[in-house]
């Protein structure tokens, strides 16, 4: 009889755990306040559809042991409201301690309402969490799909609970808390493995803290439910320890704000230390942290050196010849891989990295690169271009062998006989 789930947010891969849940929790909370698009639509309506369907079967066609007060049914589902806001930020997903009205449920009222009570209150509560900003009304799918744990132990108890006793039936209420396990566990991983490709092995961590906050709980939730048989509503001290976990969690919560304020900051000053700030490339530290970490065998090393910048500088300003390396930059950006590295390791030299690219691919690259510079318009009548050295670090090449070769290529290049044979001369009118 534990209270919710993971409920559904969606997240990058983790890679280092810690990491890992801060990026974790920060995509959900975006998402959360965005519409549903895409697989997490389909998934979300066949997950809350389908509860709903569940629910209004097991309310309509199983037999109700016990009276129905609708005044205790409503201040259940109102302090269910109320739980359902108090949230561990964990993972996908977040603790929400609910066991504590979730038990009370399923003991004073007839089971097989139970989970349309259920979720009348975790709906109630996303109707807060709309008015404050912080869900989209297309949400509520979600919130009805993370009430399948309801559906578990409201099925067991209507067919095996005796309304009159209590103690004796432990048993079947640990069955009630391992069903509440099973039909939240498929329910919610399954609906993260269809809508975002979770696998079900990576969730399961944060599922073991989640069924230990509702195991841990659960004894509270019951004792509750026996008092409230002596004395009506007694079910509402719950509040007092839920109030308690209030107040943790939103401490938890701004610790997590604060971290994650500390790691942007930290990200920023990170990639700006090797980001070159005339062109926006990456600049000769990241250069040669990923020449020094790079593994992958072919991979191949283009170098380029800006023709004429001396010139544009003289002739036009160091203003032009700042623009000439800014388009000189995004030309050599536009026309390789989304995934090779372009630097600018020098003055008005321009590197470019290509992981996993063997001979015939870097001449490729080369040719793509020639024609790019070929077919550029000139800048303010001054032509962009720039002489080129390549190579390929192989099985017995290093890959600082490799540029080493490629620089040697492009000093070849450079060369005046080179430069009067195949690249022309300076260009006219420049100094215009």
């Amino acid at each position: 009889m534990t209270s919710t789930s993971i409920r559904s947010r969606a997240s990058s891969r983790p890679s280092a755990p810690e990491r890992a849940d801060e990026s974790l929790l920060a995509e959900a909370r975006q998402r959360a306040r965005t519409r549903l698009s895409g697989r997490e639509r389909w998934t979300s309506l066949t997950f809350g559809g389908g509860f709903l369907l569940a629910a209004a079967a097991m309310a309509a066609l199983l037999r109700w042991e016990g009276s129905f007060r609708p005044s205790t049914a409503a201040l259940l589902v109102l302090t269910l409201a109320l739980v359902s806001r108090i949230e561990f930020e964990l993972g996908t997903g977040s603790v929400v301690p609910t066991q504590l009205v979730l038990v009370p449920m399923l003991l004073l009222l007839p089971a097989p309402v139970v989970p349309l009570c259920v979720a009348a209150g975790y709906a109630l509560g996303g109707v807060v969490d709309y008015a404050q900003g912080r869900r989209h009304p297309q949400r509520l799918t979600v919130l009805l799909g993370s009430c399948w744990h309801a559906v578990g132990p409201a099925l067991l108890l209507s067919l095996y609970a005796n309304p009159t006793s209590r103690w004796s039936q432990a048993p079947l209420y640990l069955g009630a808390l391992a069903a509440q396990f099973a039909f939240d566990f498929t329910s919610s991983a399954g609906r993260e493995w269809l809508a975002f490709h979770h696998s079900p092995r990576k969730l399961l961590p944060f599922f073991g803290w989640v069924y230990a906050v509702d195991a841990l709980l659960a004894p509270v939730g019951f004792l509750a439910a026996l008092e409230s048989e002596r004395m009506p509503y007694a079910f509402l001290l719950t509040l007092a320890p839920a109030c308690l976990l209030a107040l943790l969690a939103r401490e938890r919560r701004s610790r997590i704000e604060r971290a994650q304020a500390f790691q942007h900051a930290y990200d920023d000053a990170y990639l700006a230390a090797r980001r070159d700030a005339l062109t926006g490339l990456a600049n000769r530290l990241a250069w040669e942290e990923a020449a020094t970490t790079e593994t992958a065998r072919p991979a191949s090393v283009i170098v380029l050196d800006v023709d004429y910048l001396k010139l544009a500088n003289d002739s036009r300003g160091h203003g032009f010849g700042d623009e000439v390396l800014r388009r000189v930059a995004a030309l050599v950006r536009g026309t390789v891989r989304d995934q090779d590295l372009v630097a600018r390791v020098g003055g008005d030299e321009i590197a470019v990295l290509l992981g996993g690219a063997d001979e015939a691919r870097c001449a490729e690259a080369v040719t793509r690169l020639r024609d790019a510079f070929a077919s550029a318009p000139p800048l303010d009548g001054f032509p962009l271009s720039a002489a080129l050295g390549s190579a390929t670090a192989g099985t017995g090449t290093t890959l600082a062998e490799a540029q080493c070769l490629a620089d040697e290529r492009l000093y070849a290049e450079k060369s005046p006989s080179s430069r009067g044979s195949a690249r022309g001369a300076e260009p006219q009118g420049a100094a215009a």
